[in-house]
């Protein structure tokens, strides 16, 4: 793999594994302390899970996968303030007709209903069984 992407402000994506792409960007405070913040793409047979990719700037590495076979199933969000750091929830939701997963504890929280989103539970959803989590 080459050098770590540290802090720069042009999103890189890099494969981990076959089946683990990261995604990573900066925005200019994250820049100036060398730090990334990283989203990631689960790939399993054509489908791929999006991790806490909802920034529209790493649209076109969702539809380079997407373009490469890999169908975009769900977004996971992990936290309810990766939502109000993201601007293309809607985007990913309207464009590839998936569900944005995000635990209804932090649903309910006001970062997340200013959204707008209608978020599904993750707990179980079936998307997540497809990739071997619970």
């Amino acid at each position: 793999m080459s050098n770590p992407f540290r802090g720069t402000s042009q999103p890189r994506m890099t494969r981990l594994r076959p089946d683990i792409v990261l995604i990573e960007h900066s925005d200019p405070g994250a820049e100036a302390v060398h730090i990334s913040t990283n989203t990631y793409a689960l790939l399993n047979a054509g489908r791929m899970l999006l991790v806490d990719t909802n920034v529209s700037h790493l649209l076109p590495f969702v539809r380079q996968l997407s373009d490469d076979g890999f169908s975009p199933a769900a977004l996971v969000i992990t936290h309810r303030h990766v939502v109000g750091g993201g601007d293309a929830l809607g985007d990913l939701k309207t464009e590839f007709k998936i569900p944005i997963l995000l635990h209804p504890i932090d649903a309910k929280h006001h970062q997340a209903m200013a959204s707008g989103i209608p978020f599904e539970n993750p707990m179980g959803h079936p998307v997540l069984s497809e990739f071997g989590f619970q």
